[in-house]
């Protein structure tokens, strides 16, 4: 349980400082999904215990610094993140073309989670350009994975 607990607070602290860096308005449309991409490499890389309760401390960090409603960002993470426990295995053995594709779907589940909050709250007066950021976040799965030099 010491293994994983140590990469997780540094991947929180480096979702707080990129979370913390402000966006054109434009540029806001093409940013990915910090959340789900540093949560899915700690997912897949070390975690193996306590994965939906670290997934629901995650996503309440991630509400707090993100400024959402408490429990948003929280229910669409821990819809994410029951989709990528489910094909865990299959996932691990897989190229990274694939991966992208499940990073793909547990990103369009988390902006369904998140969305549907938010229409809720605040009614429907959403911009879809927003979906555009699960293909990004796809895509940058595939650099963190190269670039951190741990192939699965």
């Amino acid at each position: 349980m010491n293994n994983n607990i140590l990469p997780l607070i540094k991947i929180i602290f480096l979702l707080l400082i990129v979370n913390a860096v402000p966006f054109d308005m434009y540029l806001h449309y093409f940013t990915p999904l910090w959340g789900i991409l540093f949560f899915s490499y700690w997912l897949f890389f070390y975690g193996r215990d306590f994965v939906l309760l670290f997934a629901f401390i995650f996503g309440l960090i991630l509400d707090v610094s993100s400024s959402d409603l408490l429990g948003q960002n929280t229910l669409a993470l821990l819809l994410a993140s029951g989709f990528l426990l489910k094909f865990k295995r299959e996932f691990l053995i897989t190229s990274i073309l694939w991966q992208q594709m499940y990073i793909l779907v547990a990103s369009f589940i988390y902006l369904f989670a998140y969305l549907v909050v938010y229409v809720i709250s605040f009614g429907f007066n959403i911009d879809f350009m927003v979906l555009f950021s699960g293909v990004i976040t796809a895509v940058l799965w595939g650099f963190s994975v190269f670039i951190s030099k741990k192939h699965l």
